[in-house]
């Protein structure tokens, strides 16, 4: 999404209030379907090209669908999703679906039919279908989609996430100052973002990537600015999460830093 000598997007910082931006600074030719679908997600008409870091958790909920549909056929391409499984889970979701309908069936009939003897029957399949339903559902949820080569694709992922959260609590040392940006958009995506901050920040190596530029009118230094953008970016992910906008919170923040790490 980015080249190394011109970043498509830079942060700001304006006026006494904060205001982040993100800008549309170039649009790259060669870009998957899923990352234009992202760009166009964020900027959605030619003659916009910032949008506030406030509107990301917004966006990206009302219009997720333009990111994740062909990213997930991307995905499947690369033969990383499993067809066969998909079908299977497809069919337990199906299973579940029913068993609910029929069980909710079950349970009015019973009601209506009130306390006579013929509508025992109908309560005990009722409250079998309904326990198939619960399991159908549990097993939906946690049978896995992924092919086999999803799956090593998924632990190289898990093995690097864990590896950054040690960095952010503090059980790997921080070897280089690059470090930061250029994982910044990882660590951001896994939740890690204070950790991460932190981590560099205590050992005094957090160094300001170059995509970060504020504007004339901020009166603090560039690394002063940077860390205030961090320090809202997170407290803005924590309010999203504990208003139940975890994922559209995450998913802004993290499509943001992505962008600028390249």
């Amino acid at each position: 999404v980015t080249s190394d000598q011109q970043p498509w997007w830079s942060s700001f910082i304006s006026g006494q209030e904060a205001r982040y931006q993100l800008e549309l600074r170039s649009r790259p030719a060669e870009l998957a379907t899923y990352e234009r679908g992202l760009l166009s997600m964020l900027f959605p008409k030619p003659q916009s090209q910032t949008i506030a870091l406030t509107k990301l958790a917004k966006v990206y909920k009302r219009k997720a669908q333009a990111f994740t549909r062909p990213l997930k056929q991307h995905m499947l391409e690369r033969g990383f999703y499993d067809p066969q499984r998909q079908r299977f889970g497809k069919t337990l979701g199906a299973i579940s679906v029913l068993c609910l309908l029929f069980s909710a069936i079950g349970i009015i009939s019973s009601l209506i039919a009130g306390g006579t003897s013929g509508a025992w029957p109908i309560i005990f399949l009722a409250l079998g279908l309904l326990l198939i339903a619960i399991v159908a559902w549990f097993l939906w949820l946690l049978y896995s989609r992924l092919s086999e080569r999803g799956e090593q694709e998924a632990r190289r992922w898990q093995a690097f996430s864990n590896y950054l959260t040690s960095i952010s609590q503090g059980g790997q040392p921080v070897t280089s100052p690059t470090r930061f940006a250029q994982y910044l958009a990882y660590a951001t995506s896994f939740g890690l973002l204070k950790g991460w901050l932190s981590a560099f920040q205590s050992q005094q190596r957090l160094l300001v990537p170059p995509w970060f530029r504020p504007l004339a009118t901020a009166l603090d230094e560039d690394d002063t600015t940077f860390l205030d953008m961090l320090i809202y970016t997170s407290m803005m992910n924590e309010r999203s999460s504990s208003s139940g906008g975890s994922s559209g919170g995450g998913g802004g923040a993290a499509g943001g830093g992505s962008s600028g790490a390249g």
